[in-house]
């Protein structure tokens, strides 16, 4: 088993299993660790489930508000594409804070569903920023079909 750790403003950890009691930490190299543009998230929480069924586990983060959440499809070579923005992710939750994701079966169709727990920390942020807010949607429930 290999372990993801979200980071709140710094690199983000993917420590990939070597056998026994031995861990290499390869987030950088994996392309989890900061977004496109090489910044530190505010990641806060995370989730795996094998999402497009081909064996390999995919990763989704949440982070803060403007940030955009990470959709980490696993490329089978200890390597990830950041799927969120052509997936329609980014863009639906960019303004919202998440904090828990789950990705499970909600609706019986055989597809998974991903339910993400938002909220802004800051209470004074819609005078910062007016477009977001801090009692933000409890929950977002996006289905996810293979493919």
């Amino acid at each position: 088993m290999d372990l993801f750790v979200a980071n709140d403003t710094v690199a983000n950890f993917l420590f990939m299993n070597r056998g026994g009691r031995k861990f290499e930490e390869v987030g950088l190299s994996a392309g989890v660790a900061f977004d496109e543009e090489g910044r530190a998230r505010s990641g806060m929480g995370v989730d795996s489930a094998d999402l497009d069924q081909d064996g390999w586990m995919d990763l989704f983060v949440t982070n803060l508000s403007r940030e955009l959440d990470g959709f980490y499809r696993n490329l089978h070579d200890e390597t990830f594409d950041d799927i969120a923005a052509q997936s329609g992710i980014a863009n639906a939750t960019k303004l919202l804070s998440g904090w828990g994701v789950k990705f499970s079966i909600n609706d019986n169709d055989g597809n998974l569903d991903l339910m993400i727990a938002n909220g802004h920390p800051d209470d004074l942020i819609e005078e910062i920023y007016g477009n977001v807010k801090y009692a933000s949607l409890c929950c977002s429930f996006v289905t996810l079909a293979p493919g």
